[in-house]
């Protein structure tokens, strides 16, 4: 869904709702592939759905909302997480890789995942930066297959 020529490459709307293919996707791929390999001890954790997970965001945004010294309500951002084990990984991407091809997901074609490593300078504090750059890298090669990486976009 990556068009160089798009201001932005947030999918946004779609059929005039806010956040409808994120809905799509979340509801109709990638829940489905979880839920299809994963035990039910696993997937008990998960959201039913999107609006089941926006739900929960919402009420935990709701629970986190305070006042600050001037009286002012503000409120936190946050991303839901879930974990999965590692040795489900493989089979629900390819069940998802399975879903895009079907032709009502053909705005998904092309799908490929990446990832961001943010709120970790801690874990990777080191008197010299070869030696956070080994601890970055193993913990990398612990989490990553490199067989699903490409480096030509790195």
């Amino acid at each position: 869904m990556w068009f160089p020529e798009k201001k932005t490459n947030f999918p946004g709307k779609g059929d005039g709702e806010a956040s409808s293919l994120l809905r799509q996707w979340v509801d109709k791929i990638f829940l489905p592939a979880i839920i299809r390999h994963v035990s039910a001890s696993s997937r008990q954790h998960f959201p039913l759905d999107w609006e089941h997970a926006r739900q929960q965001l919402e009420a935990h945004q709701r629970e986190q909302k305070g006042v600050d010294d001037d009286k002012t309500a503000y409120t936190t951002s946050m991303a839901l997480h879930y974990t999965l084990h590692p040795r489900f990984l493989h089979v629900i991407w390819q069940d998802v890789l399975q879903q895009l091809t079907l032709v009502e997901n053909q705005i998904f074609h092309g799908a490929y995942l990446f990832f961001s490593n943010k709120n970790t300078k801690l874990q990777f504090t080191f008197p010299t930066l070869a030696e956070s750059w080994d601890a970055f890298e193993a913990s990398m090669n612990y989490a990553l297959d490199p067989a699903y990486l490409n480096r030509d976009t790195i």
